[in-house]
């Protein structure tokens, strides 16, 4: 999931050079490994067309089944995006 991610970045740079920071997501992992919820918490990347191409990204990401039904697992986490 991290390499997809790497690649867009590399490709915003292309169109935007320069750009660098870190964005924080939040979303939530259902029962199944499902995305069910993602947004941006904080960003120091100013990019808005970058943020919404991670946010699908991370919408689309499959996890492992765990078997608690109605389960969901919130996670935070910081992306830190550097040349």
């Amino acid at each position: 999931n991290l390499a997809s991610m790497r690649y867009a970045y590399n490709r915003r740079i292309a169109q935007r050079p320069g750009i660098a920071g870190k964005i924080t997501y939040k979303f939530a992992i259902d029962e199944y490994g499902v995305v069910v919820f993602c947004q941006v918490l904080n960003t120091t990347m100013n990019d808005e067309v970058f943020e919404n191409i991670l946010t699908e990204k991370i919408k689309n990401w499959r996890f492992e089944r765990i078997y608690r039904p109605r389960d969901v697992t919130e996670v935070v986490y910081p992306f830190v995006f550097t040349q």
